[in-house]
């Protein structure tokens, strides 16, 4: 099925995520670090661990989460969250499973933190961006 003009104007270099992160001065630059994962070749019976991949990503600054979004069970106080794109990678993010996201490590502005949620946000059937929800790395 060929994409829409509108899963191209999102999903394609230049997207709108990203323009309007530009537009807005909000555009910063952040480094996601995958963790590592296993993986199960049926075939050999062997399990493979994948590296650690890190790219460097275009993302709006950490903002802290409303009063009335904190409920001490999956939103912390001192949580953050941000926005980056998911076409502004030399590697397609689109194409990583959101739960490898969990647990991964985003630095920004010399904070070190580890991604707790991401929420991919959909252009058609097309990941254009996530939501992360960031907490202070131990």
């Amino acid at each position: 099925m060929a994409n829409s003009l509108f899963d191209n104007i999102f999903a394609g270099s230049g997207g709108v995520a990203e323009t309007l992160l530009k537009s807005l001065g909000l555009e910063q630059g952040g480094k996601v670090i995958l963790k590592p994962c296993e993986s199960y070749d049926p075939k050999t019976g062997k399990t493979y661990k994948s590296p650690e991949e890190k790219f460097t990503v275009n993302s709006s600054p950490p903002l802290g989460y409303k009063l009335s979004e904190i409920d001490d069970t999956n939103i912390l106080h001192g949580d953050l969250f941000c926005f980056i794109g998911a076409s502004d990678l030399k590697r397609d993010i689109s194409s990583v499973d959101p739960d490898r996201l969990i647990q991964s490590k985003f630095e920004i502005n010399g904070l070190d933190l580890r991604i707790i949620n991401a929420d991919p946000i959909y252009s058609g059937e097309l990941i254009s961006a996530f939501k992360l929800q960031l907490r202070k790395a131990d």
